[in-house]
């Protein structure tokens, strides 16, 4: 009976053990249930159960049932750490079993035990390195008690970009990976080398176990929650939120664009804590309008009294939505009209972008012409593929394009329809200014300077390259952001207002962009925007100035989903000033002031 009794329970231990492991890995579950703590302890039970019923038939029979019982478990741990030792003779354990009388599993029985104490040294062996390697990463990161730290959540194309990048500009910082999971395909040894190479701390538990409270506290310490999977970034953050929100020295960045993401930052007590939420799509969009925003200018059509900006925008996912919207309030500037035509295969692409922007592709101010009011139009064409004859042949219709974003989707695609746009905007006479969203470096500096056969250049512009786009000067030592924050202080905020409320934060950056556009097109009174010429400002240009920054804030602030309102509440998104400048009480207008 013990021999059947014990194997039935070996083969449900086995089978229990192969669930919990599977459901660990499913979930990623994190803490001390890792997939080689569940087997270490699933072996450990397994081989108990097939010793004990050898060493109690082997026990003592003149002793009672108790005495029998507590030599036989004893005895079982003595063998057990034997087994898990190699320093048993598991020969002579299997023909122990063998030489008492046959049972109904009896070659069953053989055969498993003969497996489970063959694995088990090597099982123990493996345990031991992982623990090793677990008290290595711990031993060097105490080392950098005294050193800034900077910690990832996860080893992944970006993070070691960024890494790389800090690691050159501070060499005597400390990289910290964490969520490290060996795996054996290129991809991964790449990564591994490449976070070696820079001499990284690697944790292969999750960001919230190792103990990093210990570091010194003077030492700065920052946190970047940027892995793959969107909920599991929000609940790390908002523990460690938890945790260091007492420390000195501490920032912890979290890479999002998710709706709840900014919901869940905004709520929650910060403390000392300085948290960032990187909105990589609106980061990428205002960062290329400020850097690169000229050219929309420059390749403007003269007709009559106003220069055309014809922009063509394909794809409206998340780079295309957000270049939609912010094209509609950069471009709000003296002399110049704007229009967008927007295609994406969606046939709910025009639906979708009503609903988020509803003011925005109102009737009331699309395509409409209105002293002190914004000026533009938006036009979605929903349902159209760009390769097929029925994109081209809308192209043929539309005023010629000066402006082409494209973001479809991958790399490859946006490559393709940007060169085929190059050829279709050659033949329609005018040389329009072409942007595609390429991430991978490497391509897109090979191809910035591609020709073709007769060594003329395509002349595209390739932005969201992760190497430039996960650099620390762009993500910690932001020179946009800086004047942004400037900026908002000045208009009488209190400046921890700019980082914990994403409002303020785009609002700030949004006006600084178009500052610069209106510095670059000269707009009339701009050249007196300084703390020296200020003064000289005449009534008349002061109002002009006021209403052109109050149109791009119309034109911001509907794209932000807001409607206009009686009383402007936040919650609802309705807001009392979204009407024409000259609507607004004087008191209402010198809010505007842009200086």
């Amino acid at each position: 009976m013990w021999w059947n009794t014990a194997i039935i329970l070996i083969w449900l231990c086995i089978f229990f053990t192969i669930v919990a492991v599977t459901i660990v890995c499913q979930k990623k579950k994190t803490g001390i249930a890792k997939p080689i703590s569940i087997i270490f302890a699933g072996m450990l039970l397994a081989v108990y159960i097939g010793i004990f019923p050898r060493n109690y038939v082997s026990a003592n029979y003149s002793a009672n049932d108790f005495i029998r019982f507590t030599e036989t478990f004893f005895i079982s741990i003595a063998d057990l750490i034997q087994v898990f030792t190699a320093n048993n003779n598991v020969k002579e354990l299997l023909e122990t079993i063998r030489s008492h009388e046959s049972f109904l599993f009896q070659q069953a029985y053989i055969f498993t035990m003969s497996v489970l104490c063959t694995v088990a040294p090597l099982l123990t062996i493996g345990t031991l390195i992982s623990i090793l390697m677990r008290l290595s990463a711990g031993r060097r990161y105490l080392f950098s008690f005294f050193k800034t730290v900077y910690i990832f959540s996860e080893l992944n194309d970006r993070s070691i970009v960024l890494a790389s990048d800090i690691k050159n500009n501070h060499p005597n910082s400390m990289i910290v990976f964490t969520d490290v999971v060996d795996h054996e395909d290129e991809t991964s040894l790449e990564l591994s080398n490449r976070a070696k190479s820079i001499g990284a701390i690697l944790f292969k538990q999750d960001i919230l176990t190792p103990k990093f409270h210990m570091h010194r506290k003077k030492a700065e310490m920052l946190f970047f929650i940027m892995g793959d999977n969107e909920a599991e970034n929000i609940e790390h953050s908002l523990i460690l939120i938890e945790r260091y929100k007492n420390r000195e020295n501490t920032r912890l960045y979290i890479f999002s664009s998710t709706r709840e993401s900014e919901l869940a930052l905004t709520g929650v007590d910060k403390g000392k804590l300085k948290v960032r939420r990187i909105n990589e799509v609106q980061s990428l969009i205002y960062r290329t309008l400020y850097e690169k925003g000229e050219k929309l200018f420059d390749k403007a059509i003269e007709n009559d009294d106003k220069k055309n900006i014809n922009a063509v925008v394909l794809g409206m996912g998340n780079y295309g939505t957000e270049m939609v919207k912010a094209l509609a309030w950069f471009c709000q500037m003296d002399g110049y009209k704007l229009t967008i035509h927007a295609f994406d295969k969606d046939p709910y692409a025009e639906s979708k972008f009503k609903a988020l922007c509803p003011d925005l592709m109102s009737d009331k101010y699309n395509g409409k012409t209105k002293p002190g009011e914004t000026d533009y139009s938006i036009i979605i064409h929903s349902s159209v593929d760009v390769d097929t004859s029925e994109f081209s042949d809308i192209m043929k219709t539309i005023p010629p394009a000066t402006f082409v974003f494209i973001s479809l989707g991958s790399d490859e695609e946006n490559v393709k329809t940007a060169a085929n746009m190059r050829a279709l905007s050659i033949r329609c006479g005018f040389p329009s200014s072409i942007q595609s969203v390429v991430r991978n470096s490497e391509i897109s500096n090979i191809l910035s300077s591609a020709t073709n056969h007769k060594g003329q250049t395509y002349d595209i512009d390739y932005i969201g390259d992760l190497q430039l786009a996960y650099s620390e000067h762009i993500i910690i030592n932001s020179e946009l952001e800086t004047i942004a924050r400037n900026r908002h202080v000045r208009s009488g905020y209190d400046k921890d207002l700019f980082w914990r409320y994403e409002y303020y934060y785009r609002s700030s950056v949004a006006s600084e962009v178009h500052k610069q556009a209106r510095n670059y097109c000269h707009v009339r009174g701009t050249d007196k925007l300084n703390e020296h010429d200020k003064d000289k400002l005449t009534a008349e240009e002061i109002d002009f100035l006021r209403c052109l920054e109050h149109c791009r804030w119309n034109a911001f602030t509907r794209g932000e989903g807001y409607i206009c309102g009686i009383e402007t509440d936040h919650l609802a998104k309705t807001h009392k000033c979204l009407v024409s400048y000259y609507d607004l009480p004087p008191e209402i207008q010198a809010l505007d002031d842009i200086w």
